[in-house]
């Protein structure tokens, strides 16, 4: 049923097919190899020029490099423009948070008396 020395189970020996022997004929065989790549050199051109992650991010440094300089330009311009000394107050994180009494205390300038505890609490109610 199965005698034919092609269908031979692996390892035992029995020749490859005449088709893909290269020692049988190396002229053949190099001919396939050949036409093969030239086949498939479209195909591994196009993998070779696929977006890498290094080439997105070079691509990129240019354009960043202009908006960080626009935005550092804009700031010096800003601080150009605001009033020198003489100007505002200086302005403290707690009260840019809270109520300028509720940052008073915070700092330790003013303290608070009851009335003004509770009074806080309720402006603050949901």
């Amino acid at each position: 049923m199965n005698d034919h020395p092609n269908n031979a189970p692996a390892g035992t020996g029995a020749p490859a097919p005449a088709g893909l022997d290269p020692e049988t004929d190396p002229n053949r065989w190099e001919a396939l190899v050949a036409r093969i790549m030239a086949e498939a050199r479209p195909l591994l051109d196009a993998r070779r020029r696929q977006p890498t992650l290094a080439g997105t991010l070079a691509g990129w440094r240019r354009p960043v490099i202009a908006a960080a300089s626009g935005l550092a330009a804009a700031a010096v311009a800003t601080l150009m423009l605001l009033p020198g000394d003489g100007g505002a107050e200086e302005v403290a994180m707690a009260e840019v948070m809270v109520p300028w009494s509720v940052a008073a205390w915070i700092e330790g300038s003013y303290a608070p008396t009851v009335e003004e505890l509770v009074e806080a609490v309720e402006e603050y109610a949901p």
